[in-house]
């Protein structure tokens, strides 16, 4: 077979390209709906910190003490959830087989931040 160069105007569209495919694919894919409770245990003197909540693109900012319910849309398998706050970074795994709502408690210590799986419906 005869490999053939590839011309620089297809390398250019190739992001676009891409892109596309990517959004092929995010409109084939079933999401399930995931409600997301955060408890963030206010601590009126020490320890006081604000925490973003990162999963893929969508960031939740948090104000010390603020309790706060999110949705995201997210499709079956394992996702990483990155809290963020006080110099430190928590991970939790989140496996998504159904539609789902979880509950987490969020705490300010003096060596970070602390979260902790309450439960999950």
């Amino acid at each position: 077979m005869e490999e053939k160069e590839i011309s620089r105007a297809v390398i250019s569209r190739l992001p676009i390209y891409y892109r596309y495919l990517g959004q092929l694919y995010d409109e084939n894919v079933e999401k399930y709906n995931v409600s997301i409770v955060v408890d963030f245990k206010d601590n009126m003197l020490f320890n006081r910190c604000n925490v973003t909540l990162k999963i893929y693109d969508k960031e939740e900012y948090f104000e010390h003490g603020e309790d706060k319910t999110f949705e995201i849309k997210l499709p079956k398998g394992s996702h990483q959830l990155e809290f963020n706050g006080n110099d430190d970074t928590e991970i939790e795994k989140l496996k998504i087989d159904d539609d789902t709502k979880v509950k987490y408690k969020l705490e300010c210590l003096s060596g970070g931040i602390e979260v902790t799986q309450v439960s999950r419906e």
